[in-house]
């Protein structure tokens, strides 16, 4: 039997296992990316940014122990992991230093302590000179990249201090990850709470969306459909186009999960944005 089932944070949408099936390890951030070049890269150069839509979000409690990411120039990067502090300012829990990137190819650095996090903590990075990796445009759909709004403005230093940034946010994916280990493995549910709409479910999710919980993003998962929505939803990496070639939606398949996602914006339910994505129950597993 079909059911409505909400999955928080741990969400295929936000994490993406280090090998199939693992459920101790995960990536923050589009691992997809690290293979290949940025369409674009900062113009600006020694000024800090922090991630703070879903994708690079810590789902819960744990560890983040390295930082990979694409390089684009050979310079230095300092990575950071925040904490919301208050508005848009952040403090620093956790910091890793990567005096240079090897260009062209996938970089990895270990991070000299594990670091503690919690959930709801969040990648930044100060470039040392030159943007060391780019990003891709991800318009409206995902990425809120936050930015100290001057070039050449430096970053936090230590472990401790706050740090306020005042551009953003811009929608970009950067072509960088963390990788995190949960205190507890993740796993996913098997009951939940249900979520349909005038009683209309046969597999199907249909939140009441109000004015500013509009955008969502659904998808399945063993069997049973998840759904990301309020208060922050974390959309899917890709931004392809559906079976239908209609432009409201978009669809991607997950290269870690194989699941494939089906998504818009305007407050349709889950079911009309399948309708308009030309793809059926059957062929999101």
């Amino acid at each position: 039997q079909d059911s409505c089932r909400f999955y928080g944070d741990a969400s295929h949408t936000h994490v993406h296992p280090v090998a199939p099936g693992d459920t101790t390890a995960f990536y923050l951030g589009y691992p997809s990316l690290l293979n290949t070049a940025a369409a674009k890269k900062d113009a600006w150069v020694s000024f800090s940014m922090i991630e703070t839509d879903g994708a690079n979000k810590v789902p819960s409690s744990g560890i983040v122990t390295h930082f990979k990411w694409y390089g684009e120039n050979p310079s230095g990067v300092h990575f950071f992991m925040y904490r919301l502090d208050q508005g848009n300012t952040y403090q620093v829990i956790g910091y890793a230093y990567a005096a240079s990137t090897i260009v062209g190819a996938e970089n990895i650095l270990t991070a000299p302590t594990e670091i503690a996090v919690q959930e709801g903590d969040m990648i930044g990075w100060t470039w040392d000179g030159a943007p060391a990796f780019g990003f891709d445009d991800a318009g409206s759909s995902t990425g809120a990249t936050l930015y100290r709004n001057e070039n050449d403005s430096g970053g936090p230093t230590a472990i401790g201090e706050t740090w306020s940034f005042d551009g953003g946010p811009t929608g970009r994916q950067y072509h960088v990850t963390a990788t995190f280990v949960p205190s507890s493995a993740m796993t996913y549910p098997t009951t939940g709470r249900r979520y349909c709409s005038a009683g209309i479910c046969n597999g199907h999710c249909g939140p009441v969306m109000g004015a500013s919980t509009t955008t969502f993003a659904w998808g399945t998962f063993q069997g049973h459909y998840t759904l990301n929505w309020r208060p922050n939803p974390r959309l899917p990496g890709g931004d392809e186009n559906c079976p239908s070639g209609i432009s409201t939606v978009k669809c991607w398949t997950d290269p870690n999960t194989n699941i494939l996602w089906a998504y818009g914006v305007g407050g349709d339910t889950c079911h009309s944005t399948c309708s308009l994505a030309g793809a059926t129950s059957s062929d999101c597993k």
